[in-house]
């Protein structure tokens, strides 16, 4: 990211509908607005795939990222959102997506 953060202060992530996992928040302070990275670990990659796509419709528009796990997208507040296999993640740190980018591509990598 080429920026300095603090140690993650880790929380829960809320289930994003009744009867879905909860997910691990990962919030890191310094580098100007910070970074935000969620994930969640669902049981299945059909649940992976059917929630990915229920949760699009509320960052529309989406812009797709071609290329990173078996779906990606920036939201119009320039989070990147990912879906490889059964994991689903965020990262938001500004506005500069490139760096998000490459960290979500980093992150998918080890998945």
């Amino acid at each position: 990211m080429g920026k300095t953060f603090s140690a993650p202060e880790k929380s829960v992530a809320p289930r994003p509908f009744a009867n879905t996992v909860q997910g691990t928040d990962c919030k890191y302070s310094g580098g100007g607005e910070g970074l935000r990275f969620r994930v969640y670990f669902d049981p299945s990659p059909a649940n992976a795939t059917d929630l990915f796509a229920k949760l699009k419709m509320f960052y529309s528009p989406p812009t797709p990222v071609p290329g990173l796990g078996d779906e990606a997208y920036f939201d119009p507040h320039h989070g990147i959102h990912v879906r490889k296999g059964n994991v689903r993640f965020f990262l938001s740190a500004g506005k500069d997506e490139k760096p998000l980018t490459n960290l979500a591509t980093l992150v998918a990598g080890q998945l």
